[in-house]
């Protein structure tokens, strides 16, 4: 029988145990003349009883002529084997009146699967199901007796054997559900996961100041370099990259920003960084600056007035391979980047849950708006 033990989940929470099911059954006739049946079990105690309750299994028991001896139990696995054939049943029945023996046996194991992530990201959750997209999960028997055992998928997932008997699996490009159903000497279990695709980014940690965009006197920048998380942070992205897009979309510049001054401003454009990939680091971080460096030094000293540029910005993941699975990138949320400015000449950027602002004395602030739960 094939089983997997109670575990937690990233996505989902806690699972139960599963397990396939066997039928135990034992049974005799005493033929014409009865006889007496002998029977013995090895470490039946690593099976749990489900149904007609445990096995009846006397060292002995006398059958009357014409009568039949019989008990049976549907079992599920309650801990692996630990060698191949160490659950065991064994009885042997001798007939009254010529002595004859007849012997008769059956073994089993308790194979336990492990499902576990190549990468163990999240911390606290090595026994994860769910996945990210490109992310690779191994499937390992204990005991190691499942070689030349077939595998069948369901969903975009790649198989590949890491030995004789432990599969991994590396999961496409479709977020949802994902089975791996093992066949083995007859036996059928299937081991079900689920996909997910990147669906934000957030910061969740303070943005560092950059002192380089400080800039001098009154007419100073502001910039922040940002530790930023691709979510779902319950599985791992490591493999993909990000992208944000050229895009003319900023709105109407207003107030000070509108000034022809700022026109380059206007919109998302490569030497802002779009369209330029961005790596995912361990632990689904990636790393992102936004900076104002030139708030207009020919009007410095009083000739500020509030207003604001926005960009609003799409932005893409792809796979890190080039075969029939691309698709290219993939569009999955669009973000807004702020440039701001007061009267005062306190200048401000926003991108993402993080913010920074400077004043013309130059003293700076950084805040993270962590979501609810954070």
């Amino acid at each position: 029988m094939i089983f997997e033990e109670a575990y937690l989940d990233s996505e989902y929470g806690a699972r139960p145990k599963r397990s396939t099911r066997v039928q135990l059954t034992v049974s005799a006739y005493g033929g014409t003349h009865g006889g007496s049946l002998s029977l013995s079990s090895q470490n039946l105690g690593k099976l749990a009883a489900v149904a007609g309750g445990a096995i009846n299994l006397p060292a002995i028991t006398n059958i009357a002529p014409h009568q039949s001896f019989f008990s049976t139990c549907v079992y599920e696995a309650a801990v692996k084997s630990d060698n191949d054939g160490d659950i065991s049943v064994t009885g042997y029945f001798i007939e009254n009146d010529t002595g004859t023996r007849i012997d008769g046996s059956n073994t089993l194991t308790a194979v336990m699967l492990l499902v576990a992530p190549v990468k163990p990201f999240p911390q606290g959750c090595p026994t994860r199901h769910t996945f990210g997209v490109c992310e690779t999960m191994t499937v390992t028997p204990y005991p190691d007796v499942l070689n030349g055992a077939m595998w069948e998928t369901t969903g975009e997932v790649l198989e590949a054997s890491i030995n004789r008997n432990v599969k991994a699996f590396t999961f496409l490009l479709d977020e949802g559900s994902c089975t791996m159903t093992v066949t083995f000497n007859g036996v059928h279990y299937t081991v079900h996961t689920m996909c997910l695709r990147p669906h934000d980014i957030l910061g969740l940690s303070m943005p560092t100041i950059l002192s380089g965009n400080a800039g001098l006197g009154e007419a100073g920048g502001v910039g922040m370099e940002m530790g930023l998380t691709l979510m779902p942070d319950s599985v791992n992205f490591e493999k993909l990259r990000i992208k944000e897009r050229v895009t003319n979309d900023v709105g109407v510049p207003s107030g000070y920003f509108s000034l022809e001054y700022f026109r380059p401003w206007w919109s998302h454009e490569k030497v802002q960084g779009a369209g330029t990939p961005m790596s995912i680091l361990s632990g689904n971080l990636l790393i992102d600056i936004a900076a104002m460096d030139d708030p207009c030094p020919q009007l410095a000293s009083g000739g500020w007035s509030a207003g604001s540029i926005i960009w609003t910005i799409p932005t893409s993941w792809r796979e890190p391979w080039d075969f029939s699975y691309s698709k290219g990138w993939l569009y999955f949320t669009t973000k807004t980047q702020i440039f701001a400015i007061d009267a005062a000449g306190t200048v401000r950027v926003e991108k993402f849950n993080c913010s920074v602002e400077r004043d013309v004395q130059g003293h700076t602030n950084a805040v993270v708006n962590l979501p609810e739960g954070r």
